[in-house]
């Protein structure tokens, strides 16, 4: 009897309600690449900074962000002196603030902060790219991050953010960098990005039978598609994302195109490739979020294009609610959900479970009630040697998984698919 190996499943769903899913296969031929922006010259790219400089939206946000940079800096005083009901206070102040300035905390993590920002619509028409893109959106909001620049780490989230523009990446309508007095004793930044408002997450937990489910069914190859077609734009423009997994995978609603469009997300860990060089060696460093990261980049601190391929197959496997590790079986003692690319020295006495998924010691199967179109997909994605993975481009012109414009099951269950393992 063929074993399966499942440790503590983490159960993937999609939120969407099944009016969007009806409509989301008529629109699957839609290929966005055929009407991707162009480009925009390092003239026209300054021209527009300047411009954009000159808007009331951008006086009134830069005033804005500068008092939060002044607020969490006096919140890190006070609680590096113990100081816990100045702590409480400002925390108080903070929260009023944001009210006041109409801007709603989203995530509060170490390397950054997220807001969503409501207000005033005319602000938001000043700025020329947020007038062309809410103009196709159901929601007219932004997104306003807040993120640490730490030097050491070579960061080049910003101008990554600015210089990329394709119909399944984040768009950035505009960045700036502050260096409060803290952080520069340890040489660090604080850069803010204005970024538009994607509304369609896809959360973690979803029940079998469910309504989530049977829409991801048919979302599903929609969703692993436009995240593809997303990764073959970044990597012809040589970047590397280095953390594609389903927190960075959010889908937004195109009245032009009739379907939710799904788009990659933050780019903190990501890195420009020199030309004709597929990888890079980052010494003692494994940028990523388990149990995405791949084999080479977690063993051998290498990062190339073959990573976010590895990754692709993880979030296939994890969209189609394969059984697969969860964060708990991923980790080893000491490893937080979402590093710096900090690598933990091996300890002896620990079960190394991740460790041996990735040498290919441990391998997850994939239960026969999956398509096996979608096994050879994710098989082909999770190859050990990163040499031997397919390119995102030749996954996209030839494997049979991203040309069908079937719902993920409407292929029949055949085949022998307990060979089929990751």
């Amino acid at each position: 009897m063929r074993q399966m190996i499942i440790y503590n499943m983490l159960k993937v769903m999609l939120m969407c309600s099944l009016v969007i899913a009806v409509y989301a296969t008529s629109a699957i031929n839609h290929n966005p690449e055929v009407d991707a922006p162009q480009e925009m010259s390092k003239e026209g790219a300054a021209e527009y900074e300047q411009a954009v400089k000159q808007t009331k939206f951008y006086k009134k946000m830069k005033g804005i962000t500068d008092e939060i940079d002044r607020t969490i800096e006096r919140a890190r005083k006070y609680l590096a002196s113990g100081d816990t009901n100045m702590l409480s206070q400002e925390n108080s102040n903070y929260q009023d603030f944001l009210e006041q300035n109409n801007l709603t905390p989203v995530q509060d993590a170490y390397l950054s902060q997220v807001y969503v920002y409501s207000g005033d619509l005319y602000d938001l028409l000043s700025i020329p790219k947020i007038a062309e893109n809410i103009e196709d959106k159901v929601h007219r909001k932004i997104v306003i991050k807040r993120a640490l620049n730490i030097a050491e780490y070579d960061m080049r989230e910003c101008e990554i953010c600015m210089s990329v523009n394709h119909p399944n990446v984040l768009q950035t309508y505009f960045v700036y960098e502050a260096m409060p007095e803290s952080y520069q004793k340890d040489n660090q930044t604080i850069v803010w990005l204005f970024q538009e408002y994607l509304e369609n997450k896809i959360p973690a937990i979803y029940n079998e039978g469910s309504v989530q489910e049977k829409a991801l069914k048919i979302q599903h190859r929609t969703i692993i598609r436009d995240v593809a077609r997303g990764l073959s734009y970044l990597h012809k423009n040589r970047i590397i994302h280095l953390d594609v997994k389903i927190q960075n995978t959010v889908g937004t609603y195109s009245k032009s195109r009739g379907r939710i469009i799904y788009k990659i997300i933050d780019f903190g860990f990501s890195r420009i490739l020199n030309e004709e060089e597929p990888s890079i060696h980052i010494k003692n460093r494994a940028f990523g979020t388990d149990p995405f990261r791949s084999p080479e980049v977690y063993l051998k601190s290498i990062h190339g294009y073959s990573s976010d391929v590895w990754c692709l197959g993880l979030l296939a496997a994890y969209v189609g609610n394969i059984h697969i590790a969860s964060n708990r079986w991923a980790k080893k003692k000491g490893i937080s959900v979402n590093i710096t690319g900090e690598q933990i020295p091996i300890n002896a006495d620990m079960g190394h479970v991740y460790e041996k998924f990735l040498n290919g010691t441990i391998k997850i199967a994939i239960g026969p009630e999956y398509p096996v179109i979608l096994a050879e997909f994710i098989k082909a994605c999770t190859v050990r040697d990163e040499k031997e993975r397919p390119t995102v481009d030749e996954l996209l012109e030839n494997h049979p998984y991203l040309q069908s414009n079937n719902a993920l099951y409407a292929e029949e269950v055949t085949g022998d698919v307990e060979k089929y393992t990751i």
